[in-house]
């Protein structure tokens, strides 16, 4: 296998490697639990719900972070072949535009779950009294 598949290959190997993590975490806590009640199974369902989208998180900053580095590799190529090669200036920039966003995800999900309430309070609202 080639150096250049290796890393290209890398990201699959990490999915994997979390995927597999996550379901051995998942196993070992169902086997130790001692809750078989209804509210038990709902209470490790919302965790384990909440662990997955920690994940997705992680993935969407990494893989932003990817894409970002893919972008400007890209425009690299372009300048390098003066702009009228095969590796034209838009490929990269769609790789930096869509690489930001992802990289973006993260910080609007944490904004929102303040906002309505879902996050950790702030420390004016542990502090007011009234």
């Amino acid at each position: 296998m080639r150096y250049k598949d290796k890393i290209s290959n890398a990201y699959y190997s990490l999915l994997a490697a979390a995927t597999l993590t996550v379901l051995d975490i998942g196993a070992a806590q169902a086997t130790t639990g001692s809750s078989q009640s209804v509210g038990g199974v709902a209470s490790k369902v919302k965790d384990d719900l909440a662990d997955v989208g920690k994940l997705l998180m992680v993935g969407c900053g990494l893989g932003g972070a990817g894409m970002v580095a893919a972008g400007l590799y890209k425009l690299k190529q372009a300048a390098d072949q003066g702009g009228n090669g095969q590796v034209k200036y838009t490929d990269g920039l769609w790789r930096l535009g869509a690489g930001a966003c992802l990289v973006a995800v993260p910080a609007f999900t944490g904004t929102l779950t303040s906002t309505f309430g879902y996050g950790a309070p702030s420390i004016s609202q542990k502090t007011t009294n009234f």
